[in-house]
């Protein structure tokens, strides 16, 4: 039986380099006067280029034991099991979380801008509930509360502070002023009103109280310590308005 070899590129044999797969003969002189017929079948492996594969991600993607951050085209250079080189490239497009979330209030309409944002929502703070069919970036209430947006993308979402507004009453100049401070924070929060704060509560991103309080001063302090990181809203109430607040624990 013929010997079967397998190579890579190219293979030597009786002298002939030889570098396509096939079965090849080889005559040789005996010394009783009878030629001797050999024969090869012989495999060339070549090296293998491809796949090329495309792939979104949403910050970061790893291939091949390597971690991307940013689009691009990638190699990845290897070995067949036969030895031969064996090159793989990645076409991949890295997608961004939504960031820089700034809303402003102009004559009565807010205004949402922020990076790398594909859709908006705007929720009412006091039930924390999606408004219907206000899905633009601004948005201009009807009624007198506190609004937030929802920016989001395949890869996320952010949520804006609720920012209050009193429609056909008082006017925006005339607000209390109140701060919140630090925020984010590790747990303890300090609220100061310009007026009296009369009633405080804390609620989930589920709606459920956490923490509640009545301070009646201009001043109050809030322990979220043993509660979970993540983002809460802040429920205040002055013989003015009530207000609300994004305040997230970290």
């Amino acid at each position: 039986m013929p010997p079967s070899i397998k190579v890579l590129t190219s293979y030597s044999w009786y002298g002939q380099n030889y570098t396509q797969s096939g079965t090849y003969t080889q005559t040789v002189p005996s010394g009783a006067a009878c030629d001797s017929v050999l024969y090869l079948n012989l495999t060339i492996h070549q090296p293998v280029t491809g796949p090329s594969t495309q792939q979104t991600a949403c910050e970061t993607y790893t291939w091949n034991g390597q971690t991307y951050t940013q689009s691009g085209s990638y190699t990845f250079n290897g070995t067949t099991q036969y030895g031969c080189d064996s090159t793989a490239t990645l076409n991949l497009v890295i997608d961004a979380l939504p960031s820089n979330l700034n809303v402003t209030l102009n004559g009565g309409t807010f205004t949402a801008t922020a990076s790398n944002v594909s859709n908006y929502s705007w929720i009412d703070c006091a039930t924390n509930t999606s408004i219907p069919f206000q899905d633009a970036a601004t948005f201009t209430p009807t009624s007198s509360g506190s609004y937030a947006v929802v920016v989001s993308n395949n890869c996320g979402a952010d949520t804006s502070t609720c920012e209050p507004i009193e429609v056909n009453g008082l006017s925006d100049a005339v607000l209390p002023i109140i701060n919140v401070y630090p925020n984010p924070s590790s747990g303890i929060f300090n609220v100061f009103s310009e007026m009296e704060i009369t009633f405080l509560e804390i609620l989930d991103l589920k709606g459920a109280v956490v923490y509640s309080s009545k301070p009646n001063d201009n001043l109050a302090s809030i322990d979220l310590r043993f509660q979970a990181d993540g983002i809460y809203v802040l429920k205040l109430r002055t013989p003015q308005n009530t207000s609300y607040f994004r305040i997230v624990k970290n």
